[in-house]
């Protein structure tokens, strides 16, 4: 079985998460990039609009879920 690995980056803006995030893909093309600065600018038509939280962190997750559906994942007790 697969393992699926999760990174979450937490920073002050402008600290360099999606430089990071960008070279990661750009070495390892298999890899998903969930960006809440890429769903703000989809939501609200800029990814500088904080935005109401609800919406962003639905999307976030509706991505993350699309990205490890294809992985089985084992239960353990």
């Amino acid at each position: 079985m697969p393992t699926v690995i999760c990174h979450i980056l937490i920073g002050l803006p402008g600290s360099g998460k999606s430089t990071l995030a960008q070279q990661w893909v750009a070495h390892d093309p298999n890899l998903c990039w969930v960006s809440t600065d890429a769903i703000r600018q989809n939501l609200f038509g800029d990814a500088a609009i904080q935005g109401a939280w609800p919406p962003i962190e639905a999307e976030a997750l509706r991505q993350i879920k699309g990205a490890i559906a294809p992985f089985p994942i084992a239960c353990r007790p």
